[in-house]
Formats: structure tokens, C-alpha cells, sequence
């Protein structure tokens, strides 16, 4: 049976309630809003995507978010669902939308259940244009190309820790760690960057390079993108080696979403991800530059996965376009 199955026909004009999520690796989040943007109930719970949770655990989740958030409400007053989950277009085209669907109808839900990435639903929280480009960095960075409300083949960068994810809060971190180590090797002076660094990964005094190095490769290097909030602060208090290091990134991920967005696109750019979108020096200059670069093209913010989805869950059953406008900003422009 395919998601569809469950849509019964509504008017396209018109609905009741609508539920989006947002289910990643470490949590899964849940809104349920109506036609006028009012949120209804939300919901959270630990990590629901199957591949990084296993299906059990993930199913477990994604249904404990849904009956917190519909907890008091009508089931069947839910007239579509969205769901972004990570994984790009691996996701959209599995069969985990069917094993969620069949999921949630067992809880009472009988609408339309979408599946779609949460790249796409990120994309969504920053624009109500179809097409575009959106450049998540946080952890790891990547862009991607936007048509119609789902991903293309148009993509850069995403690569993980090790191949690269290049201006990304691990990529941020392992810079941060390097200039450490050359400070501590005698190569360069001492700064706010490197004592905090020191600070945070070791407890002892006078530490050495080997501590340094012990200290950082004691978990998943990705986990350095704890370092990252360091570097920023040091460059806002003007600290030399963190400003470069900062314009590094926003010249990798400039470069990332190049190679995604034409340059005579008019399409919105949308910027998702904690380092893109926190009010730090780095995503202001990683604003400035891409409006440079591209300046036919309006560069938006996605600060609100979990929204996004439900305004696609909207469009789902809801084709005023205006409508859709007016619900688009009460739900989402700050």
C-alpha cells in the first residue's frame, strides 16, 4: 500500500489540521497547526530515523511524538502529513514512507503520509518558492538543488567528517584543534582561540601536543563540531586566527553552494543549520557573500524544520496559493 493510499479526497481548498515532523538521528519533533497558523500541539521524542536508530526504535519514537502532539485532538481531523527525514533522496525514494504510513495509520491517522528529505523541509522553512537551492551547514554542510518541493541529482559537498563537509561546525572544529597544536609546538603565539580550546579538551595544567591530540581523537572526530561556538566567539572578540578560519568556511561554503546555484538563477538561496543561521560574524559573512555572488537571488533563512514540514503538509491539501503565503509567515517569518 503506497502513502497515498490514505489520502481520502478532501477538498484541495480547504483543511483542518495539519501535522509536519522533523525526524533525525537524535530526535524527532512534531507540530500540528491549522489553516491559520495557530500551533496545536507539538510533540518530541528521541531519534526516529530507522537507518540511524534501527526501525523499532525509530517507529517507537516517531510514534511518541505524534500522540504527545495529538494528545486531546482528533485523529481523524488530520487531513495530511509530512514527514522531513534525514537521508536525501535515498529517503524519499525507500520504502520507509510506506512502513511509516502503515505505522501511523495504526494510530488512528487515515490521511495522505508524506515522506520527503529533511533537506526539502528545511528548503520549505525558508521560502514558499518550489525551486531553489539550500545550503544546510551545521555539523556537516551540504548543498543542494530544490525542484518542485524535492531534491535533484544538483548537489555538493555532504560528505562527511573525513572526505569533507568543508566549512561545516566539524570541519570548524578540527581547524580549531590545529591551530592549538601549532601554538602548543611553538609555531605561533598564544590566543583567546587555542586557551579555549585548551580548556575544553584538557584539564591538566601546562598541557602538551600529545594531550591535545589524545584529548581530541577520544570520540568520533565529527564530535569536534563541539569546538566550533569557540571559534566564532574568538573571532567576534576579533582574535586573529579565528577570523581566519571563519573566512575560510564561509570561502568553502560560498564555493559548496556555487557549485549548485547557477549564476544568473533568480531562485531563492536558503540558508539552514545552526553555523549558517546563528547570530555570529561567520553567518553574517557567509550572508554577505553569497548575496554577492549572487545578487538576482533572494537568501532566505530555514530556522524551523518542524514548521516547514507542516506548511508542506498544508500545500498538500491546500492550493490558494495566497493562502498559503499568509500561512507561510505567520508560521515561519520571524
Amino acid at each position: 500500500m503506497g502513502a497515498d493510499d490514505y489520502h481520502l479526497g478532501m477538498s484541495a481548498r480547504s483543511f483542518a489540521q495539519v501535522l509536519g515532523m522533523d525526524v533525525g538521528g537524535t530526535s524527532t519533533r512534531a507540530l500540528l497547526i491549522d489553516p491559520q497558523g495557530n500551533r496545536l500541539g507539538s510533540g518530541r521524542a528521541g531519534g526516529g530515523n530507522p537507518i540511524a536508530n534501527g526501525e523499532a526504535v525509530a517507529q517507537a519514537n516517531v510514534r511518541q511524538a505524534v500522540r504527545d502532539c495529538l494528545a486531546g485532538h482528533d485523529y481523524a481531523a488530520v487531513d495530511a502529513v509530512v514527514i522531513g527525514m534525514a537521508g536525501g533522496m535515498a529517503v524519499e525514494r525507500s520504502n520507509t514512507a510506506d512502513a511509516m504510513a502503515r505505522m501511523l495509520h495504526d494510530l488512528g491517522l487515515r490521511c495522505r503520509i508524506n515522506l520527503v528529505s529533511d533537506t526539502t523541509v528545511a528548503f520549505a522553512s525558508g521560502t514558499t518558492q518550489p525551486d531553489g537551492t539550500v545550503l544546510i551547514a551545521g555539523t556537516g554542510a551540504v548543498a543542494c538543488a530544490i525542484q518542485d518541493w524535492a531534491l535533484t541529482n544538483r548537489r555538493a559537498d555532504g560528505y562527511g567528517w573525513l572526505l569533507g563537509d568543508l566549512g561545516s561546525g566539524s570541519w570548524l572544529g578540527k581547524r580549531a584543534v590545529y591551530a592549538t597544536l601549532k601554538h602548543l609546538s611553538g609555531h605561533t603565539a598564544a590566543s583567546e582561540l587555542t586557551d579555549s580550546v585548551i580548556e575544553s579538551l584538557v584539564a591538566t595544567p601546562n598541557p602538551t601536543v600529545n594531550d591535545v591530540i589524545i584529548a581530541a581523537m577520544a570520540s568520533e572526530p565529527v564530535t569536534l563540531s563541539r569546538l566550533a561556538p569557540l571559534v566564532t566567539r574568538a573571532a567576534e572578540a576579533d582574535d586573529p586566527t579565528a577570523l581566519s578560519i571563519v573566512d575560510q568556511a564561509v570561502s568553502h561554503l560560498s564555493e559548496t553552494v556555487s557549485l549548485v546555484h547557477r549564476q544568473q538563477e533568480e531562485s531563492p538561496i536558503v540558508l539552514a543549520g545552526s553555523l549558517a543561521i546563528s547570530p555570529t560574524i561567520m553567518s553574517k559573512r557567509l550572508r554577505e557573500k553569497i548575496g554577492a555572488l549572487f545578487p538576482n537571488s533572494p537568501v532566505s533563512e530555514g530556522r524551523d524544520g518542524v514548521a516547514g514540514a507542516s506548511w508542506l503538509a498544508a500545500r498538500r491539501v491546500c492550493d490558494d496559493q495566497a493562502e498559503l503565503r499568509r500561512l507561510h509567515a505567520r508560521l515561519l517569518q520571524p
